[in-house]
């Protein structure tokens, strides 16, 4: 890979991710499938940091990193894929940390100056993380919080399509979870009743998925995302597709008031 000498830039990293993920080829148009979905991710994702950003202002430094940092965020998911065939962390690796050692091998920062190549590293290494440790760099709390709102929006996106406009069986996707329209978790439920971090070792049916997914409505960081996230629907489409309950209808209540204050 020729790597430039100059400042890096975002349209420079994105280049560069596609020449990584290139490396990542597949024979078989199925296991392909699932490296371009990935890549796809990764643009959108970055996609959506620049939309944020449009409504959200941040200084040039900490759009920049976030800009860089959501193009790699996922970048342990190349790996992860070709070596375990699973999406699933808990049955493979975690992908910010795998992505944060494939980053810091890979010479796709070059460029950057030492404490932002240290931003964005950190970025890709906690951007999955249920809960931040205490003590970070000041820059790096609205750079995370950004990639973080940018990658649920687009994940919300993305498992709502395969739902509804496919056929919704890729287990890849869905985390090998079982499919039965009727059932949800009790434990999950309490989870999100109580506005709590939903466990993904806890979720046992698709319905459980699709609770942690409206869930995430509590857990943006920009009033922007929030927006986005109710001009999107895809929250709405997933709670419709519930089976309907007291508690469904809870979240609905709740869902709502969060994405339209």
């Amino acid at each position: 890979m020729v790597l430039s000498n100059s400042w890096l830039r975002p349209e420079q990293a994105a280049h560069r991710l596609r020449q990584f993920v290139a490396q990542y080829t597949e024979h078989e148009p199925e296991h392909q499938k699932h490296i371009e979905l990935k890549l796809k991710h990764s643009l959108r994702v970055w996609e959506g940091v620049q939309r944020i950003l449009g409504q959200e202002h941040r200084e040039p430094r900490t759009a920049r990193l976030a800009e860089i940092a959501s193009l790699y965020h996922d970048l342990g998911r190349f790996p992860q894929y070709t070596n375990y065939r699973t999406f699933k962390d808990s049955a493979s690796e975690d992908h910010g940390r795998l992505g944060f050692k494939v980053l810091r091998q890979s010479g796709l920062l070059h460029g950057l100056s030492r404490p932002d190549t240290r931003i964005v590293l950190q970025s890709v290494f906690l951007h999955n993380r249920a809960v931040l440790p205490a003590g970070l760099p000041a820059i790096l709390h609205p750079v995370l919080g950004l990639v973080r709102d940018a990658d649920k929006l687009d994940i919300v996106g993305v498992i709502a399509g395969h739902l509804f406009e496919e056929d919704g069986s890729s287990q890849v996707l869905t985390l090998g979870l079982g499919q039965d329209p009727e059932k949800m978790s009790r434990k999950i439920i309490h989870q999100v009743r109580n506005k709590a971090l939903v466990n993904y070792q806890d979720m046992i049916w698709v319905n459980d998925f699709k609770l942690l997914l409206c869930s995430w409505v509590f857990a943006l960081n920009y009033s922007a995302s929030r927006r986005i996230m109710a001009e999107q629907g895809e929250v709405e489409r997933l709670l419709d597709s519930l089976p309907q309950t007291e508690d469904t209808s809870w979240l609905k209540h709740e869902v709502f008031k969060a994405l339209h204050e």
